[in-house]
């Protein structure tokens, strides 16, 4: 207990204040790890949807792309420096529910345009209380994800 009479619990890299959670360095990738996999599940499940060629192949492409975002932060090595760093709960990732009965394309494409903007904050703000290669690594998904939001956009004036 502190001394304000709220309880403070540190387990396993968390934070516990106020009932809100921060998020370790550790957390925070293998929690970006599990939304790029998603997102790959996802895009994979819109490949079966999307009606003309064109659509499908984006849609693969950017399936192949999340897994590859997944494999690149799978390999970070967290420093114990990287470690003291904590992300405010406004950092964690919410996930999408699919929309209830029979969703259209452009049900699922709204989605996935939500998803990548999602995307791009979190790695926005990681970088930005980040150094070193894993700051340069999340801003660098930061762009990949803004320019998925942009084809995701550009998919849906087609």
């Amino acid at each position: 207990m502190t001394r304000n009479g709220r309880t403070s619990d540190r387990t396993e890299g968390m934070v516990e204040s106020d009932n809100r959670a921060y998020l370790t360095m550790a957390e925070l990738i293998a929690m970006a790890i599990a939304f790029e996999q998603d997102s790959a599940e996802f895009y994979a499940g819109m490949v079966k949807t999307g009606g003309r060629e064109e659509v499908r192949d984006l849609l693969g492409q950017l399936r192949a792309e999340e897994l590859s975002h997944a494999g690149l932060l799978a390999k970070i090595t967290v420093t114990q420096d990287e470690a003291r760093i904590q992300f405010p709960p406004s950092f964690r990732l919410t996930p999408f529910a699919l929309p209830g009965g029979d969703p259209t394309f452009d049900d699922m494409l709204d989605l996935a345009i939500d998803r990548e903007v999602q995307s791009v904050r979190l790695y926005r703000n990681a970088a930005s209380l980040s150094s070193g290669t894993i700051a340069r690594l999340m801003e660098d998904l930061s762009k990949f994800e803004a320019l998925h939001e942009h084809m995701l956009r550009e998919m849906r004036n087609r």
